[in-house]
């Protein structure tokens, strides 16, 4: 008697296998067409891009040159011996301060448009005078600047040279025994021929510091810069300026002068450099670089299928500053097509 499959079996079997065959082919299509995560998929091309505004500057690093006069001698105003001296080469001497005494008597640097070669007593005037009351007034002892010496430029004197480390003594006179003149309100030293305990006679040398600043100039000026008033700016220190022309101007020289960047250096040394910017910065609209067409004298973007003329005044990390002829659109063309022509 010959046996029989269930019919029940016979079907298991059949769905077992039509799974089985089911799941290789899914997982055969899974090999054959792998899907990319979003991830990974390629981002869509945006096809403009929207207009922005920043204030621009167009700042540009600049070589300079810096000229000087003849190396100047700090002459000791006194006689007598040195007890104390703060003089070091490549240090500095700063107005107001005191870098030595002499028999005990501390000597007050000064830098005067006019150096002191007179006592100064009640009623004197002339430069000499309208100098140092300017320079007590710049050092914070305000004094009006008359040009006569009265009561309050004593009194400005006698104060400068407590704050410099002097005996308060009776505001009588402004001797010259007291003073150390400077050629600018900081100066470099190159040489300090004195010591501790030598002795000086007046006009003996003190130290040895770089000639007064006579001009500051750009090197090689650029020639595409901006039309508008011009800043300078050395080692932090900012100063109006033209360009095209030295630095001549005696205020302005004062300001540079002390600076590090602009000190006497060795032939090997580069030159100092500085930052020439617009003093007041423009408006400009930031556009990406491939939206721009032209030739670059006559430039222009695409907006909604129109050009607009642009003038390129800059660029930085992926982005064009432009200035427009007329109103900046809202957004530009980001792939403009080859045949746009700028008008």
């Amino acid at each position: 008697m010959s046996r029989r499959t269930a019919p029940t079996r016979v079907g298991l079997a059949f769905v077992g296998a039509a799974t089985v065959a089911a799941l290789g082919f899914a997982t055969g299509a899974a090999y054959s067409s792998p899907a990319s995560p979003q991830a990974l998929q390629p981002p869509a091309t945006a096809s403009t891009f929207p207009v922005s505004q920043t204030a621009f500057d167009d700042a540009r690093p600049v070589a300079l040159t810096a000229s000087r006069d003849a190396a100047t001698t700090l002459a000791a105003p006194v006689a007598g011996r040195v007890t104390r001296y703060d003089c070091a080469p490549g240090g500095e001497v700063v107005s107001g301060t005191s870098p030595l005494s002499v028999d005990g008597v501390p000597v007050l640097a000064l830098a005067t448009a006019t150096p002191l070669w007179r006592d100064l007593s009640i009623g004197d005037a002339g430069e000499d005078v309208s100098a140092l009351q300017h320079e007590l007034t710049r050092l914070g002892h305000p004094v009006g600047a008359s040009g006569k010496v009265d009561r309050a430029t004593l009194r400005a004197f006698a104060a400068a040279r407590t704050a410099a480390g002097a005996a308060a003594e009776p505001a009588t006179q402004v001797p010259t025994v007291h003073v150390l003149w400077l050629p600018a309100s900081t100066v470099a030293v190159e040489d300090c021929p004195a010591a501790t305990g030598s002795t000086v006679e007046v006009g003996d040398e003190i130290a040895t510091v770089p000639g007064t600043l006579t001009s500051v100039s750009i090197v090689d000026v650029p020639t595409d810069l901006l039309p508008g008033p011009r800043l300078l700016t050395v080692d932090g220190t900012g100063v109006p300026v033209d360009p095209a022309a030295p630095i001549t101007d005696p205020a302005v020289l004062a300001t540079l002068a002390g600076l590090p960047s602009l000190q006497p250096a060795g032939e090997e040394t580069e030159p100092p450099t500085g930052r020439l910017a617009l003093t007041d910065p423009i408006e400009v609209s930031v556009v990406p670089p491939a939206s721009v067409v032209g030739d670059g004298i006559l430039s222009c973007v695409v907006a909604a299928g129109r050009p607009h003329n642009v003038r390129v005044v800059g660029s930085e990390l992926g982005q064009s500053f432009v200035v427009f002829e007329s109103t900046a659109p809202k957004d530009v063309d980001t792939a403009p097509r080859g045949d746009v022509t700028c008008a």
